[in-house]
């Protein structure tokens, strides 16, 4: 039996997909196993909590930063940080070994856009990873003849790699993370490799991995007018459309998976140990899964969300829990009820699917919200966040210890 293979373990974000699914099968290694794995394999975490114990893992950080706070627990562990900036940042609060795997772009065929008129604006992402209302920025950037269309549910890399092939710009507006206070020194150019690899120039905010990565390679913008002006600029000037397109496009090439996979190949490098010939069982093993919510009107989304499934130990029970994320209501609706009807339809999913309870964390403004909607607040708290639910399943009042580290959250 091979002792020395790598097993990948994933978490339900992008990540698990990209970091986990897709490397894995570039190396033909096992992704999630459902069948016994010898514990003398090499495992790889990818933004999770290790959640079992075996004598070589490494801790695939990516941006989830509480993993910090778990990994003195694991003193042996090899972290990987997915940039520059962030093998700093990690190695300026823990013991453990660093190592830098950048994260691939979704072009493996390489496709790169033809030569044609600018006439379209794209982002690609999560909902709450674009801080302004889509609606407005489409009407904006109307008056200076361009088309903005985005996506924000997506199956799978070649979806992506789809829409990449309808836009000529590329925006992405995050001043600030959105969607947690996790440092922007974990985060990582991934928007810039994607589009890059393309061809197509990005319009975005000065976000620290960009400037570190792609310095000289995007057009800079801090707020809507700076969106309009920087997008007529590069519609307008082919010579500067040009240029950075040629820029980005070679920055992405280094990104592309086949100059990324085998620095996987290169953690097998590990010092030798005394085997112990155990197999692990994975039948039950779950991390989850996940469901997109929607409301549109007109085609247009005007809420979503993002509920993960999990099942989580509070003190001394399991409880089946619906996690919710990225819960976002366009301004302009949400006088309107919007959100009260998307959380309705949360509560029959959860019924129907036969969950103990729907839960969450949210600020101060927003966990008001969630009170109205009869949901419960716990004591639990987690970066100036309270930990909310709402009982689905008779007699669900959950009490005791929550080990927030590697849920869903």
């Amino acid at each position: 039996m091979d002792t020395n293979q790598l097993v990948f373990m994933t978490s339900p974000w992008a990540s698990g997909d990209i970091r986990g699914n897709q490397i894995a099968e570039k190396l033909n290694a096992i992704c999630d196993p459902r069948e016994p794995v010898s514990r003398d394999s090499i495992f790889v975490f990818i933004k999770i909590t290790p959640n079992i114990s075996v004598p070589r893992m490494y801790v695939d950080i990516v941006d989830a930063y509480g993993l910090l706070t778990s990994v003195p627990r694991f003193p042996e562990a090899k972290l990987i940080a997915i940039s520059s900036l962030a093998k700093t940042y990690i190695e300026n609060r823990v013991y453990n070994e660093v190592i830098l795997i950048p994260e691939h772009h979704c072009n493996f065929e390489n496709f790169v856009r033809e030569y044609r008129p600018v006439k379209t604006v794209g982002f690609v992402g999560y909902v709450p990873n674009f801080l302004l209302d889509p609606l407005v920025v489409k009407d904006e950037l109307s008056k200076i003849g361009l088309d903005f269309i985005w996506l924000t549910n997506f199956v799978d890399r070649l979806e992506i790699c789809d829409f990449y092939k309808k836009i000529d710009i590329q925006l992405t507006f995050r001043p600030k993370s959105p969607v947690s206070p996790c440092p922007a020194e974990l985060k990582n150019p991934l928007k810039l490799t994607n589009a890059g690899s393309f061809k197509i120039p990005s319009v975005c905010c000065a976000e620290p991995s960009y400037v570190d990565a792609f310095k000289d390679c995007f057009l800079i913008a801090d707020n809507l007018n700076s969106i309009v002006k920087q997008c007529r600029e590069l519609k307008n000037d082919n010579a500067l459309y040009q240029h950075i397109a040629e820029r980005c496009h070679v920055k992405a090439q280094d990104y592309h998976i086949d100059n990324i996979y085998p620095l996987y190949e290169k953690l097998k490098d590990w010092d030798s140990y005394e085997a112990t010939n155990e197999m692990l069982e994975f039948g039950g093993y779950d991390m989850g899964s996940e469901k997109f919510f929607q409301i549109k009107d007109k085609g247009k989304i005007v809420a979503s969300c993002k509920l993960i499934t999990r099942t989580i130990k509070i003190g001394l029970i399991d409880y089946a829990v619906g996690g919710i994320r990225e819960f976002k209501v366009i301004e302009n609706r949400r006088c309107q009820g919007i959100g009260r009807i998307m959380f309705k339809d949360l509560v029959f999913h959860a019924t129907d699917n036969k969950l103990d309870m729907l839960a969450g964390f949210a600020e101060l403004d927003v966990l008001n919200f969630y009170v109205k909607c009869n949901c419960i607040v716990m004591n639990a708290a987690f970066d100036s966040r309270s930990m909310f639910y709402y009982p689905i399943a008779d007699n669900c009042e959950p009490k005791g210890h929550i080990d927030l580290m590697g849920t869903m959250w």
